[in-house]
């Protein structure tokens, strides 16, 4: 498998503290607020959303602090990346080597991110490296071996019985939140199994048909 550990995205992952100092309660209502960006940008691609501090009731902290948090965010962005990413595993250590400075998305969330702060003379804090909850790739959709790690039926090349149902199949960032794409590439794998079940449990001689 030639291409396995290639072509990791991070979706445009962004994470950081929003220091919004908000005259408001943030953390009631809807989790996040958004997609939206500041007046005349020229992004592309990037959605930037705020997520509000929730379930504070619970959390046994000094009421001042509390109140502190309830004026502050977090903010999130994302958008589509290069999926240059390299995954490895060697003597039982992980690594991802991913540089996002050949990703374009980044300079888009960073003229996002200055243009905000810029406007509405607040402080948000994050860190230099990308954050996301939103791996992807690393066992690609291809053609063969030449080119990807599974079929279009979601079967590893060379490995039959093997299939990847998961993120780690997308070839492409969708630049956006990517669960009804896997949930869709999820289905279309199952499906296909299921035909093949089918298909080999009628082949058998006298073998009853398949109830899958």
């Amino acid at each position: 498998m030639p291409r396995l550990g290639l072509g990791f995205g991070t979706n445009g992952g962004y994470f950081g503290f929003w220091k919004e100092n908000s005259d408001r309660d943030l953390s009631t209502g809807l989790p996040l607020c958004g997609p939206f960006r500041a007046a005349h940008s020229t992004s592309q691609s990037v959605q930037v959303l705020r997520a509000a501090i929730q379930g504070l009731d619970e959390i046994p902290l000094p009421a001042f602090l509390k109140k502190w948090l309830r004026r502050n965010a977090f903010i999130v962005a994302l958008g589509k990346d290069n999926n240059n990413g390299v995954i490895t595993f060697n003597r039982g250590k992980f690594k991802v080597v991913y540089n996002k400075a050949e990703s374009h998305v980044y300079h888009e969330i960073d003229n996002e991110i200055r243009e905000i702060k810029t406007r509405t003379g607040t402080r948000i804090y994050s860190p230099s490296a990308p954050i996301t909850v939103q791996p992807l790739g690393g066992a690609c959709l291809g053609t063969s071996v030449l080119d990807g790690v599974i079929g279009a039926n979601g079967e590893v090349f060379d490995n039959p019985g093997l299939y990847i149902a998961d993120a780690a199949a997308l070839p492409a960032s969708p630049g956006r939140p990517p669960s009804l794409t896997i949930a869709v590439w999820a289905a279309n794998v199952a499906d296909r199994l299921l035909d093949t079940l089918k298909e080999t449990s009628q082949s058998r001689p006298g073998s009853a048909p398949c109830s899958c």
